[in-house]
Parts: C-alpha cells; structure tokens; sequence
C-alpha cells in the first residue's frame, strides 16, 4: 500500500482555483507572516536591527544575533539581570507591565534602574511589537 500523500511541512494551501496546478496551489506560509525586527541602540550609539520570531524572547533572538550588550548569564530564568534593557518611551506602554519577579531582579541591575527598565528575557515579541527599540545599558556587571 502506497504512504499517503501529505504537503511538506511549513507549506499550506492558498484560495487558488481548482483549474491551476497542485504547485501553483502552494504557498510557503512563512510568506503570510513577517518576521518582528527589534533595534538594540549600544551605549556608543550603534543601533542593530535583530530579527526575532514571534513568540520569542528579545533576549534570547539577541544573544543568537550576537549582541555583546546582553550576557544573558540564566539563560532566560529572570535570575540574573543581565539581559537589561531600557526599553524607548514609546514603546514602554505597548509591553505589559513587569511582574513581582522581574521588578524584583531590575532592582539589581549594574547600572541603575531606569522608567524603561525591562528585563529582555522578559519581553516576548510579537507583530505588535515589531520596530521596538531598546537602549543596551553601559555595562551588565
């Protein structure tokens, strides 16, 4: 018995008519859907556009991309404050408000605590937030 035919994973079918070709048929879905870009802004002024995939921490796409402001040293446990950021004005009431845990961990932060303030390991990106910008602090020791 023949396996049963199945579409490559990550491909979905458009409203395309019947009367095109199977492939026609076919779109990547990754098409349907931008990637939300952040820019981390370094203490030197450096801005860097960093790609992250909804649903992903900004830390963690940060570290991926290489950001040396960001030691990130827990991992993304909210355990170590190293992955601050001040996160612009604009942006700061498009973030849901920091919880008992990562208000907690900015009070400890190496450079002092800032209106923008946020933990990048708590802040997980979406389309809504696609553009946000965020100053990397001086130092995270």
């Amino acid at each position: 018995m023949p396996a049963p035919r199945t579409r490559p994973t990550g491909w979905r079918a458009n409203t395309s008519p019947d009367t095109e070709a199977p492939a026609a048929r076919l779109t990547p879905a990754f098409r349907h859907h931008t990637m939300p870009t952040a820019h981390l802004v370094a203490p030197d002024g450096t801005s860097t556009a960093v790609p992250v995939r909804a649903g992903q921490s900004l830390m963690r796409a940060a570290t991926q991309a290489g950001i040396d402001g960001i030691a990130a040293d827990c991992g993304g446990c909210c355990t170590c404050a190293t992955c601050h950021v001040i996160v612009d004005a604009a942006w700061v009431l498009r973030l849901p408000p920091p919880g008992d845990d990562e208000s907690a961990m900015l009070d400890m932060t190496a450079t002092p605590r800032e209106a923008g303030s946020r933990l990048s390991c708590c802040i997980v990106m979406d389309a809504g937030l696609d553009g946000l910008t965020a100053r990397l602090p001086a130092t995270q020791y």
